[in-house]
């Protein structure tokens, strides 16, 4: 991974901490409120205009050669 390349992946995981992404599993879940996509003015939009949550937690997983998972709402409800 080159400098640029690493900025990058660190920002995702600064942006995946935001959104209560737990990327430190064996599988990384996904969830139907990762499909937001970054759209309006927000500290996000500069580095991931347009780009859903779930996208980053895609990159990072491959990243970290690790697998995702989608979970629906009501496993993820469930746990609590």
């Amino acid at each position: 991974m080159n400098e640029k390349e690493k900025v990058f992946y660190d920002e995702c995981l600064v942006f995946l901490d935001h959104f209560g992404v737990d990327y430190s599993k064996e599988v990384i879940e996904l969830t139907s409120g990762g499909n937001s996509c970054i759209m309006v003015a927000t500290e996000w939009a500069k580095s991931f205009p347009g780009v859903s949550i779930n996208s980053v937690a895609i990159y990072v997983a491959e990243k970290m050669d690790k697998k995702t998972v989608y979970i629906s709402d009501y496993e993820y409800l469930d746990e609590e």
